[in-house]
């Protein structure tokens, strides 16, 4: 069903773009993400975001760029989860397809590659969730919505301390995922400095799936907390190990959590994660989004979506400000926009590519999940 999906899609972009209402001046944007697989729901909420944000736009008229309205054609493309077939895409949107900018690719592996070609090209890419430092580190032309790894991993550290009042706690990674290794590096330093102590940092090869030993390892430390920066897939079965092997402490996720998923197992009651975005934030631009998706779409917003709602309107803004669909103009607009209201919290590129952003805290409770608490960014 997947494949006639995005044929729909596609037959939908090339009908808005014939309506004799239509700007003649047009906006290409190219948007990388994986819609096969196992994460293709992702890259679907994702898409579908981007879609809305650029039907919103064209539905009042189009992009208003230099005296000019512009009708936005967003150009989608599937990087199957390829690092070498995200960098691939890139080159070709940049080069055969004339593309302003590029939303994505949604995650690290791919957007780094992707990154790389577009830096290289002088063409402005924005991430939607990618959080690895080197995705932006040194590259001008790149940005993101979604906060780093080093910073979210801070954030923890200081919840788990501040808020759980947590004295000792331990980690799980992945030894091959550089996500995972990451954020669990810098919430030990983070904990430790904060007044906490580790007591145990355990790490697994990719492709486990047995994680009894590990958990026995971590329980044996008298770990209060078991801080989980991994897959949402391996999450799971992590946490059931948890509870499995007699770990009574709290589970600790980072944004790679999946909320809808482990929201109803009982292993992850009582647990805390990062989250980016709530359909139950009490804004009303979050709300009004969140009104509005559901009623075009028929489908709940869901936090990449929200990420990618907010990369498409950050990118237009950026191309009204430039008042130029160049890419070196948009660029450069993009390093000099004031801090944007997006619905994720404000954005605030301030000397990079990386946002200066609240992070949420989500709380797993009765097989459902609530906005915690909100951390507004701290200076180191």
């Amino acid at each position: 069903m997947r494949p006639l999906l995005f044929v729909v899609l596609s037959i939908g972009l090339v009908l808005s773009a014939c309506s004799p209402d239509a700007p003649k001046e047009e906006l290409r944007i190219g948007f990388l993400a994986t819609f096969s697989g196992e994460n293709f729901r992702a890259g679907r909420d994702a898409l579908e975001a981007a879609r809305y944000a650029a039907d919103v736009v064209n539905d009042a008229g189009g992009l208003e760029v230099g005296g000019k309205r512009f009708r936005i054609t967003l150009l989608q493309k599937d990087d199957k989860a390829s690092p070498e077939q995200a960098a691939a895409l890139a080159g070709q949107l940049i080069e055969k397809n004339n593309v302003s900018a590029l939303i994505g690719p949604l995650n690290s592996n791919e957007a780094l590659p992707a990154a790389k070609v577009a830096d290289k090209a002088g063409v402005p890419l924005i991430t939607p969730f990618a959080s690895a430092p080197d995705v932006t580190r040194d590259k001008p032309h790149i940005y993101r919505i979604a906060f780093t790894d080093p910073f979210q991993a801070k954030a923890l550290a200081r919840f788990a301390v501040g808020d759980l009042g947590l004295k000792t706690a331990a980690v799980l990674y992945n030894l091959d995922n550089v996500y995972s290794r990451n954020v669990a590096e810098t919430f030990a330093k983070a904990f430790n400095r904060a007044g906490g102590r580790l007591t145990a940092s355990v790490a697994y090869p990719d492709g486990r799936r047995d994680f009894a030993d590990r958990i026995k390892t971590i329980v044996e430390s008298g770990a209060e907390a078991l801080l989980l920066p991994n897959r949402a897939k391996e999450v799971v079965l992590q946490g059931k190990a948890a509870k499995k092997n007699g770990f009574t402490g709290i589970l600790l996720g980072s944004d790679s959590w999946d909320g809808r998923q482990v929201a109803e197992l009982t292993a992850f009651q009582g647990a805390y994660f990062i989250d980016h975005w709530r359909p139950d934030l009490t804004d009303a631009a979050s709300r009004r989004f969140a009104e509005a998706f559901r009623k075009k779409t028929g489908r709940p917003a869901t936090e990449q979506g929200a990420l990618a709602y907010d990369a498409c309107r950050v990118l237009f803004e950026a191309v009204k400000a430039a008042k130029s669909t160049a890419p070196a103009a948009i660029q450069k607009a993009l390093l000099d926009l004031p801090p944007f209201p997006g619905v994720t919290g404000t954005i605030d590129f301030k000397n990079n590519g990386d946002p200066w952003k609240a992070v949420f805290f989500a709380h797993v409770k009765d097989k459902k999940i609530e906005l915690e608490t909100v951390f507004e960014p701290e200076v180191d």
